[in-house]
């Protein structure tokens, strides 16, 4: 389900629509419409994974506003008619987002489950509707294993370093939250509006600036029990010592 829809944003404001969206052939951009959908969908998600378990089961109307100003946005930037008045609402739309991740705003949804009593800090958050979209043969906690094969540790007599060189993995151990630029790309679109093409449709996207916030999703650190057996290896080492 998403956020808004595009009869959502023609409602809201019909000839911005068709200023923005409209192709070769005087029509609408069917294609177009519904990447910024998606974006905005994606940028949704990308706040809220932080609190709620997703996909949400109704939509506020709180978010679908977000998400038409989102969605703007994403429509103004692709055609380079981005105003100030467009990304002020943009901006407006991430801060009510903020809000609501950092409990300043309530949407009267569930919540994600405390964290259990022996785990690594903080929690993982519930899954995006993303995940639905993964090819098969992948789990969702690996996909090719780079992040794990790149895994590197150095120690010295005081001193114990595991470490990355992979730029997202310190995005998944510590989280990020800000603007990304997007470089020019193709996409293939097999679906609009929720219904299948019946034949996939290959578009350029042009440059573009998102914002996004990944979770943060932690894989390296200590439950508090082997926290509490690392403690009392040092603490035997010491005594052995002394």
């Amino acid at each position: 389900m998403g956020y808004a829809s595009k009869q959502n944003l023609l409602d809201c404001d019909k000839s911005f629509v068709y200023n923005t969206a409209y192709d070769k052939e005087d029509t609408l951009d069917d294609v177009a419409i519904n990447q910024a959908l998606e974006q905005a969908d994606e940028e949704i998600d990308s706040f809220l994974s932080h609190r709620f378990v997703l996909p949400l089961e109704t939509v506020p109307g709180l978010l679908n506003k977000q998400a038409i100003n989102i969605a703007f946005c994403w429509l103004a930037d692709r055609g380079n008619q981005a105003t100030e008045l467009i990304e002020h609402h943009y901006k407006g739309a991430t801060k009510v987002l903020k809000d609501i991740i950092e409990n300043r705003c309530d949407l009267g949804l569930p919540t994600i489950e405390a964290q259990p009593e022996d785990s690594i800090t903080p929690p993982w958050e519930a899954w995006s509707a993303y995940t639905k979209t993964r090819h098969g043969g992948q789990s969702l906690l690996r996909g090719e294993g780079d992040l794990l094969d790149s895994i590197t540790h150095n120690s010295t007599s005081d001193s114990a370093a595991i470490s990355s060189q992979l730029i997202y993995a310190g995005v998944h151990q510590e989280g990020f939250s800000g603007a990304v630029k997007v470089a020019v790309h193709s996409r293939v679109m097999t679906q609009a509006f929720g219904k299948a093409l019946k034949v996939p449709k290959h578009v350029n996207v042009g440059v573009h600036s998102c914002f996004i916030a990944p979770p943060q999703r932690k894989y390296l650190g200590l439950s508090r029990n082997y926290e509490q057996e690392l403690l009392t290896v040092i603490g035997d080492f010491w005594r052995d010592r002394l």
